[in-house]
């Protein structure tokens, strides 16, 4: 049996990875930001590239992870070896405040020297020729931009192989969460204690912020809200999250 995490970013990835162990990465090369995204210069999905990265999850051995949006060709490939798959999320509301502050630590318009990708949502916008973080209203082209690209991920869900993890979990309750996660995966075995033990965050990791849970309520205004459960509602609540 193999274990594989596919971890929507920004949903403590380098706790879930480094704590299971699964270090190698499956790189999702369908798309070129890993979800099309309307008005940002984002293409449909790049065929090549969908059956490299197939390729990637037919054969990689034991353990591994990646930012992999769902497509029926992966759950198809992941299961040409017995794998069991753990979907790690995140309330999309805390990520869209995580990709705010993200984008807004590094104001640039192409990547720094040894910092490629990082603040990967700073796209441009096809109309006004504006970077996100130059908008007037970053968090509502936020909003927007990750209700394009969640609805891509959630067919996950629709697998028997697979268990939605959520981040919040693993912050507040990260043995109990690590015993369910045991429980799916059997015949797999890990030692949960030793496992609960790499649920730290890194703070040295560029991508860390907080880590808080919440920080959305304090963030978004009365606007963000409203525009949030008018454009992701149906996605926070197949989630398991509240409007």
């Amino acid at each position: 049996m193999r274990l594989f995490i596919t971890s929507y970013q920004k949903s403590g990835t380098h706790q879930i990875m480094p704590a299971l162990d699964a270090v190698k990465q499956v790189v999702g090369r369908a798309y070129s930001d890993m979800a099309a995204v309307q008005g940002y210069g984002m293409s449909g999905i790049n065929y090549e590239g969908m059956l490299d990265t197939c390729q990637q999850l037919r054969e990689f051995k034991e353990k591994a992870f990646g930012h992999l949006p769902y497509l029926p060709e992966y759950a198809e490939a992941i299961q040409a070896v017995p794998t069991k798959v753990l979907f790690n999320v995140r309330d999309p509301r805390d990520i869209i405040v995580a990709n705010f502050h993200s984008i807004n630590k590094v104001y640039y318009k192409t990547d720094p020297p040894g910092r490629k990708g990082f603040g990967h949502l700073n796209f441009k916008d096809e109309k006004t020729g504006e970077l996100v973080i130059q908008k007037k209203d970053p968090i509502s082209a936020l909003i927007e931009i990750e209700s394009y690209r969640w609805p891509k991920w959630l067919g996950w869900l629709d697998h028997n192989f697979v268990m939605q993890v959520k981040y919040e979990d693993l912050r507040l309750g990260g043995v109990n969460t690590l015993k369910k996660i045991l429980d799916f995966i059997l015949p797999y075995s890990f030692n949960v204690y030793s496992c609960a033990e790499g649920l730290y965050p890194n703070h040295a990791n560029l991508t860390f912020r907080t880590g808080r849970i919440g920080d959305w309520k304090d963030e978004f205004n009365e606007h963000h809200k409203k525009l949030a459960k008018r454009l992701l509602g149906d996605t926070i609540e197949k989630l398991g999250y509240e409007i």
